[in-house]
This record gives structure tokens, sequence and C-alpha cells, in this order.
């Protein structure tokens, strides 16, 4: 920790100062520390000693802890050789000139303190004396310069300082433990500027670099998180330090004293080593425009005695407004008005209600003169106080209170009041008359009716009032009967209230109901049973004895509520219309207000209005619906609101989709619900069988029957059901019956027309198949094949309703004898002549012999393959001569019918 120095040795090492060689210069305390400040200004006087034979340029007297505008310091009788410069902002007297020790000794003697507010800040001050070429602060004993100089870095600033020094005092960048400190250089210097702190060895670990404090670890961390080390001082700014990361890869390793005016005064801010230079902002508070530079605390500096300081105790005595006061008597009134500190003493002690408080409260019977003594650390003031009071006068009156009055009274007032004063007479709480010497008063009873009559009078003189004063009056009771509602509907609630101006001790009340109660304001309610009109009795008796009666005849009349009734019954399932029919008590003189807000526009019928009905609806959209129902009678009563519920049968259609049918054929049924709210269960009579489900299907074989096809439809919501027939029979129709004969069932290939005659019964349109490729539409066709065989004949009749039946019978197309060639050449260029074959379609394989005869009736040639003819030759293999041959072919055809054929055949070559 650094301790105060305040004893300094001379070092001659400033330039710009004239000095003696042969003496030494001392500034020094001329014994006592401190002197007290009590009125508004205060000489230094014999405070300070300045020695020595040396003559220099001046010194600096400043105020440490400076309250900017609200102090002063001003040197009186100045030397013609000195001058002296009063700095508002810092705080300093400034004492220049070359003079003598003496005559600055004599300058600072006749230097006085200021204090320029009414009620001063009793914050001790201090002064400081120095030489005038640097800052001494007294709570370190050190010395401190500021040192402009544009965008200087930071380690060029710290190399800086260390080449300073003042007076023998080393210089090092400033090192800034506390408040008073950190405040001081703000004021004293420019207060913005680079300081001894860093954090670039370890990131976080903010220490002391310069200095005595050197290594002294203060802050850890960022903004975010970060703390101060115990007992430490670090004033950061909003959000610093945040160890902004810069353009060129540097982070803010550096603390800087700030000027933005958007942070705290004086606090301090991270920045890189050359500040924001990246930031070309105007103006830019972050660019470096000096440093600050503190000297003293080091182990080599010497001792010096250029300075000295002193307290200035703040004790001034204060009063608050001291002018004459006057008040009422048995009023009070509060001395001084306002805190301030010192021992209070005040007289005369009589009526003060603290003797030592600073502003005590006084109530004195008769006018006096308070004084107060203040002694407040040795400053002593005194000051006075007038008080004046003003009587206030009795308000006795005469009143007879054995007799019960009348509702006229006559009273006298019996006071000590003068005939100038005022009288202001209340009667019941309100002011009810008054005037200058208004002493009698004649006052009607019956003004401002209340349960307890009462009398007042206050009197007023000069401004003060007597304490209003009441004296209770007994009189005869009136009686008035009143009731909040006196015509209604039943069940009637009537509040009833028994006016009186007198205090009553028993109520009896008739209500001609048969029912009397003894409550001052009863409630009683007339019910269903109880139409009609009705007389109210009341009876009172007062607590002197007096009663009084009344009786209000045919004062509270009952109408009746109309009952609501409608014919629904909510066990019925109603058709899809119908009507509502109202029941109840209501006549056509009422009116009816119908709920029909739970139907659709589309299922209101008939709407009635507000007359008895019926109401007509038919439930398109939904399986059940809620019907409300209001009557208001002609009197004005409402019965309350009832609501009834009406359930709908099902409503549903069945549909097939196909109401005919060749046999046999499915239909399918389907049942589809015709509002799209309700949920039914179907039971399905489909003319043959019983099915269960929305949708079923039936076959239905029996041609030419009809079928009647219904359904139960049963609510699972309401739990209705309905029967429905479908609007169309099921019918089967019948199938045609095919049949056709031919002209002839079996024809040869040479004459192979077949004419075809239809038989059948019920066909409207035939399709032929004749087996051959061939078909016809035609009712009666005829049929040409072009080749043999058997051929099934297909003929497909068709009802008119689509209905179809089929019949075939077969055809015979037979082969004739085969037509041989009667020649062959086995040279020849068409391969079909060099080959002699008998054999075609109509020719099986089986049982297939052709035989070669030469004339002489010798065979040539044999074969059984209905493939291989005669080429030609012979057994042997060679070419049998040209000439004419014999053959014979035996064969079936392909209706197994045996055929032998023989004939010529001429070999050429």
């Amino acid at each position: 920790m650094r301790s105060r120095m305040l004893i300094f040795l001379m070092m001659i090492l400033t330039s710009g100062f004239s000095y003696a060689q042969s003496g030494d210069l001392t500034i020094d305390l001329n014994g006592t520390s401190s002197i007290t400040f009590c009125k508004d200004s205060l000489q230094f006087g014999a405070m300070v000693k300045v020695e020595g034979d040396s003559i220099y340029d001046g010194l600096k007297i400043s105020i440490a802890n400076y309250n900017v505008g609200a102090e002063s310091l001003k040197s009186e009788n100045l030397s013609s050789s000195l001058s002296q410069t009063w700095l508002t902002t810092t705080g300093t007297l400034e004492l220049r000139g070359a003079a003598t020790a003496q005559e600055y000794q004599d300058a600072i003697e006749n230097i006085w303190y200021y204090n320029l507010t009414p009620v001063p800040d009793t914050t001790t001050r201090q002064i400081a004396i120095s030489l005038i070429d640097a800052d001494f602060l007294p709570e370190t004993g050190h010395f401190y310069r500021y040192y402009e100089q544009d965008l200087i870095t930071w380690t060029a600033a710290r190399d800086s300082a260390a080449l300073k020094n003042y007076r023998g005092l080393q210089g090092y960048l400033a090192t800034i433990l506390s408040e008073e400190e950190n405040k001081f250089i703000g004021l004293k210097t420019k207060g913005v500027g680079w300081i001894g702190a860093s954090d670039a060895a370890q990131e976080g670990k903010w220490k002391w670099v310069t200095g005595p404090e050197a290594g002294t670890l203060f802050w850890t961390g960022t903004s975010d998180g970060g703390y101060k080390e115990p007992g430490a001082y670090a004033p950061w700014g909003n959000g610093e330090p945040n160890n902004v990361l810069k353009p060129n890869g540097d982070d803010e390793d550096y603390a800087h004293v700030t000027q933005d005016p958007d942070q705290p005064a004086y606090s301090w801010n991270d920045l890189s080593n050359t500040g924001d230079i990246y930031y070309d902002t105007n103006p830019n508070y972050y660019l470096p425009r000096g440093y600050l530079v503190e000297y003293g605390g080091m182990s080599s500096d010497p001792v010096l005695q250029l300075s000295t300081a002193f307290d200035i105790k703040i004790r001034k005595v204060i009063f608050g407004a001291t002018a004459d006061q006057t008040i009422c008597r048995y009023d009070s009134v509060q001395l001084n008005q306002q805190a301030f500190k010192g021992d209070y003493n005040w007289s005369p002690v009589e009526g003060v209600s603290d003797v030592s408080s600073s502003m005590p409260y006084a109530s004195p019977f008769d006018s006096t003169l308070y004084k107060a003594l203040v002694n407040y650390d040795g400053c002593i003031d005194s000051a006075t106080y007038q008080v004046n009071v003003i009587p206030v006068y009795t308000t006795n009156i005469s009143i007879d209170s054995t007799q019960c009055s009348g509702y006229n009274l006559t009273v006298n007032y019996e006071g000590d009041a003068t005939a100038d004063a005022d009288f202001s007479w209340y009667f019941a709480d309100t002011l009810y008359t008054g005037g200058k010497g208004l002493t009698d008063l004649n006052i009607q009873l019956g003004f401002q009716q209340t349960n307890q009559r009462n009398l007042g009078l206050q009197i007023s003189e000069n401004g003060c009032q007597s304490k209003l004063s009441w004296t209770p009056i007994r009189v005869i009771p009136n009686l008035e009967i009143t009731a909040d509602v006196t015509e209604g509907c039943m069940p009637l609630t009537v509040n009833f209230t028994a006016q009186t101006t007198e205090d009553i001790d028993t109520y009896t009340w008739e209500f001609g109901d048969g029912l009397g109660l003894s409550t001052p304001d009863p409630t009683i309610q007339y019910t269903y049973s109880y139409a009609g009109t009705y007389d109210v009795t009341l009876t009172v008796l007062s607590t002197d004895g007096c009663t009084n009666s009344g009786t209000m005849e045919d004062y509270i009349t009952v109408h009746p509520i109309r009952t609501v009734y409608t014919d629904i019954d909510p066990k019925f399932c109603y058709p899809h219309e119908f009507d509502v029919n109202y029941i109840g008590s209501g006549t056509d003189k009422d009116s009816y207000y119908w709920d029909l807000s739970d139907l659709d526009a589309e299922e209101i019928v008939y709407d009635p209005g507000t007359m008895l009905g019926p109401v007509r609806i038919s439930l398109k959209n939904k399986p059940q619906a809620t019907i409300g129902l209001q009557v208001i009678s002609e009197f004005g009563c409402e019965s309350a609101k009832k609501e009834f519920t009406v359930k709908r049968q099902p409503w549903f259609e069945l549909t097939a989709d196909a109401l005919g049918g060749c046999s046999p054929f499915t239909a399918t049924l389907s049942a589809a619900v015709s509002d799209p709210i309700d949920q039914l269960q179907y039971t399905w009579d489909t003319g043959l069988n019983t099915e269960n489900g929305q949708q079923v299907s039936e076959e239905y074989s029996e041609q030419g029957a009809q079928y009647q096809v219904s359904a139960i439809g049963i609510s699972s919501l309401t739990g209705c059901a309905d029967t429905v027939l479908m609007d169309d029979l099921i019918e089967v129709y019948s199938d045609p019956v095919a049949e056709f004969v031919v002209d002839k069932s079996d024809k040869t290939i040479s004459d192979p027309v077949f004419q075809f005659t239809n038989q059948t019964t019920g066909g409207v349109s035939y399709e032929w198949d004749f087996g051959d490729g061939q078909t016809s539409t035609l009712e009666n066709p005829e049929n040409r094949y072009q080749d043999f065989g058997w051929f099934t004949v297909y003929l497909l009749a068709e009802s008119e309703f689509g209905c179809t039946d089929t019949v075939s019978h077969q055809v015979l197309v037979a082969p004739d004898d085969l037509f041989a060639p009667n020649a062959l050449n086995p040279n020849s260029v068409n391969p079909d002549n060099r080959v002699f074959l008998l054999a075609n379609e109509a020719v099986k394989a089986d049982g297939y012999q052709m035989l070669i005869y030469n004339r002489w009736g010798e065979q040539v040639f044999e074969t059984t393959d209905v493939t291989v003819g005669w080429d030609g030759k012979m057994k042997n293999g060679n070419y049998a001569p040209a000439g004419t041959y014999i053959w014979i072919l035996s064969f079936l055809d392909i209706l197994d019918k045996p055929h032998k054929q023989q004939g010529t055949v001429t070999l050429v070559f």
C-alpha cells in the first residue's frame, strides 16, 4: 500500500523555475493540520509556512475533493509582485510571480475559503499546497502530470513515462488505487489517457505493471463474469473490459481512462497497444490522445518537502425560516421545520415536544417567543421563533333533554363568545344555518332525518374555530315505510325499510301474508302461492317509550309466472315434419319467445314469432334438436327458459345398383341417411334373406320373379327406428331359348353352301359363329365353306334385357375324289412337276397306299407315306423309260371313309 507523503525535500530538476543557488525551499504546516468553517467564509491564516531564499514561479493551492461551482478560494491584499488565477473547473488557485518565500507565505495567510451554497456539503475538504508545475494529491502524497500526444501507443507511453522525473522523483504510468485518486486525476488533468495496467502477460489477469505497485493483480476476467480482487479498485466502464479483437489480430491488453460521454466519468476501458485506430469515427473517443504520469512512491525517490496539506472541517450552523407563526389555541406548530446537524437546546421548555430536537413541535397556550441555541462541533449560533396564539371560545347551549320534543325546538347559546364571533349550527351532520352573533336558534327537527338527532355548534373568530360540540335531542319518532319494489313477479323479494328520526327499540311488521318480523329493515319473499295485493303494517317503539304505527294498504302487488310446457313427448320419435304446440298457463296476451337457434333456416317451416304457436319444423339436417321457450306475461313476468328435445324418425333412402338382371344376377343394395349427422344401423329384407349393414348384396336367380326390398334403420343417436320400402321392385328377367336348323347336315366340297334357319324364342339379336372364322348377325344366314371337315356352328341369342342363350350344331364338308396330274417331268424347272404326288389335307396318313405300274403290269413304285410322291425312278434307283404308267391309290379321308382310285400318268424327259 502507498502511504501519504506530506514532507518533501527540494530537488532542483525542473526547467522553467528560477531559484537561488545558496538556499533550499520548504513548504510545511505551521503546527495544526485542520481548521473549522462556521460561517460563509474562512481565512487560512498562519496554517502554512514557506521558507527559503529561492525565488520561483508560483504555487498551486487546490481543493483536492472539490465540488464544482459550490466553493472557491481567493487571496486578499496580494503583493504587487504576485498574481492569482482561480480555476473553477479544477478547484485550483494559482499564485504566480517571481517573489520571496515570505511574500508567498503572506499571500497564503490571506487566502479565504468561500462556500457558495446555503446548505453546504459537510464533507471535510482537503487543501493541498504545492509548486505550480505539478498536481499534488494529499491522500497519496504523489504528484501527477498529463502529457498530450496523439496516437501514442501504450508501450511508447510506458517508456516515455519511465524517462521522466519530477525534482528527482521517478516517473511512471499512473497507478490508480482509489476513487479519490481517480476523481482527482479527472479534475486536475484532462482525465483521459493511458495508465499502467495490462493483461498482456496472461489474458484476463489485469495487473499494475508500472510504479511501486508493479505486479499487483487487481482484476480477473472480462466484463462477462469478471471480478475485482479483494480490496482492489477497478472502475471499468459499462461492458468493459471486453477484449475486442482488432482487424490486425491484436486483442485489447492495455488500460485507458475513457472520455466517452456515454460511459461513467473517469471510467476505464481496455484497448489494444495502438488504440482503436481502425474505427474512423468522429469524434473517436478511443483514439490515444496522451498518457498520465505519476511521481512518488519509488524506492529510489529522494525525500522532498515541496508540498503540504491541511483539512477544512465544514461545520456551519443552519436554521430554517424564522418568520413569526400564528396558530389557534390547542394547535401545534413545528419550529425550524428542517433537520440540521448540531446539538440543539430550546427555551422556554413549556409546550415544546423535545428541547434537544432540531425541529420540535410547540403547543403554547398563549403567544410565546422560542429560542434555539446550537453547537455544531464548536460552531455556535442561535435563532428565535415567535408563535402567536389566538384564543378559542366555548360552545355551551341549553336544551331540556328530559322532555320529548315536537318537531320545532328553540335553542339558546350560553358560552363566552362575543357578538363578533361567527356561529355555525349543525344538525344531523349537516350545516343547518350560521351567521355572526347567531346565539338563538329555532330548528325544525324534520330536517335531514337520521337514526339519531344531534345539534352541533362551532364558533370561529379571527380565523380560529372551536371544536365542533354535539348535544343529543330527544323527540317523538316520526315514521315512514318504504320498499325497494312494490310490484313484481312471483316469487317477489321485497326489502322493506323503516325510516324514523329516532332510535327504536322494537319493530313489529305485518306483511299481509300471515307472516310477521321484528327487524328494522326486513326482507320478505312472496312465493308462488301468494299472487295478489297485500297490506303492510309497521309499529315502532322508540327508546324513550314513544310509539308510532302505520298501514300501507294494497302496498304490494304480486303477479304470477306463466308455466312453460309443450306437447313434445321426449320418448316419441316424430315424423320428418311436425308441429310443436304450447300447452302451459299463458294466454294470447302474453309474449312467447321461441328459441329455434338449434334449427337451420330450411328446417323452420313456420315461426310464430312471439305468438302462442304452433311452430312447424322439419328436421332435414339432424336427427334431433332442442327447442327453447320463455313466456313473458303481459305484466312483464319472465318464466325461466325451458328447453324441449325432439327426436325425429330416421330419414334414409334405399337404392340398388341394378333393379333387374338376367338370372342369376347380384344386386348391391345401399342405404343412405338423408341428413349429415344421424348415425344408423340397418336390417334388410332383400325379398330372399335378412341382412345387416349399410350396404348388402343379394343374388337373384328365379327367372321372371319380382322381389320387394325394405330395411329397418335404427339411430344410434336417438334410438328411433323406421322401416323404408325401396321404391322399385327387383326383377329377374327370363333368358331366350336359342335353336336353329340347317338345310343339310353334310355336303361335299364341291357344293359347300349351308342354309341356317333360326328357331329361337325370346331373342331380339343374334350372333353366329360358323366354325371357319366366318360370323354373322343375320337372323337366318347362310355360309359357304372353303375347306372340308366337321364344323361346329354356334348361335348366341340375346333378349331385349340383354339375357343370352347359346346353341351349337355340326355340319360336314366332305371331300370329293382326288384330282390326279396326268404327267411328270423330273427335269422340269417347276418343282411341283418333278414329282407325282397324290395327297391333300383330306387324306389321312393311316391306310394310305400308292402303286405305280408300267404297261406290262410291272410294279415300279410303292409308298404308304402321304408325303412321298413318285419321282420317275424305279426300285433300282434308275429312271423309268418315258411312257405311260398306271397308278392305283387307296386311302381314308378325314371322315374315315375309304377311297380307291386309279388312272394313268405320262413320264416325259
